[in-house]
């Protein structure tokens, strides 16, 4: 397993699958957009800080246990947080608060976070020694679970017609679509995204 490849791949999908999120508790997107962008730059601050924490076995070990045990019901809850406020809002009125608002502040402590939890994932993964095979289950785990999260909340935007171009419910759509109906753009998303 290479660490890089889950935090790229998962992670950004995961974020821009679930940024936006929010409790239902809101009056207004943008309240709840910026709530939940709190939530997920702690979440991936928190994991981050606990990637640092991987020095040998025993502390891999125990971080694959708090990955199993927190990171991916705390996952799981940021997914609970995007369908209760797709429900709340609708995908349209989210998509116009994410497109408009800007939040700077949030936006460099997530920069950071990420470029920590990019950083520590790198070491991780130089270094055989400390990457457990419970670490690596438990990553992997969380990766799936990632992706499982990312295909619902792709499957929320198909709902309305507008999965994201490349994504796994997109290829689904696309399967169903008869191919005489596709443009030579969707042929070739297909082709490269869909295939392999």
């Amino acid at each position: 397993m290479r660490t890089a490849t889950w935090n790229h791949g998962f992670v950004m999908g995961v974020l821009l699958a679930v940024v936006g999120c929010g409790s239902g508790a809101y009056s207004d997107p943008e309240s709840a957009f910026t709530a939940h962008l709190e939530m997920v730059v702690v979440y991936f601050e928190d994991f981050g800080e606990a990637l640092a924490t991987v020095q040998d076995a025993a502390t891999a070990n125990a971080v694959a246990q708090r990955v199993h045990d927190e990171f991916v019901p705390r996952l799981e809850a940021i997914g609970e947080n995007m369908t209760s406020l797709v429900a709340q809002f609708g995908a349209e009125q989210i998509d116009a608060t994410v497109s408009e608002i800007e939040l700077p502040a949030l936006d460099q402590r997530m920069e950071r976070a990420m470029q920590r939890f990019e950083r520590q994932s790198m070491r991780i993964d130089s270094q055989p020694q400390v990457l457990t095979s419970e670490l690596e289950a438990a990553i992997m785990a969380w990766g799936m679970r990632a992706e499982q999260l990312e295909d619902v909340m792709a499957g929320s935007s198909a709902n309305t017609g507008r999965a994201e171009p490349g994504s796994r419910a997109w290829c689904r759509q696309m399967a169903q679509k008869p191919e005489a109906q596709w443009t030579m753009d969707e042929a070739f998303m297909f082709a490269s995204r869909c295939m392999g």
